[in-house]
């Protein structure tokens, strides 16, 4: 489960992209479970293209940000 794309602080246009974060499948579970959301586990299939993944995703995704 990826989680994240982020920007490091730094001077304007000077900071580090596409830093990556994640986290194990089963936290993510633990916390899906706790919200009363039923996850959906699959099993290894034949591969999708990159813009029919996209419109899959699109119907689950969210956009979270943190500032702290």
């Amino acid at each position: 489960m990826g989680v994240v794309s982020s920007r490091l602080g730094g001077r304007a246009g000077q900071g580090a992209q596409n830093v990556n974060f994640a986290i194990k499948a089963d936290v993510a579970r633990t916390f899906l479970d706790a919200q009363g959301v039923t996850a959906e586990m699959a099993t290894g299939g034949s591969d999708l293209p990159g813009p029919d993944i996209a419109d899959r995703a699109r119907a689950f995704a969210a956009f979270i940000e943190y500032r702290g």
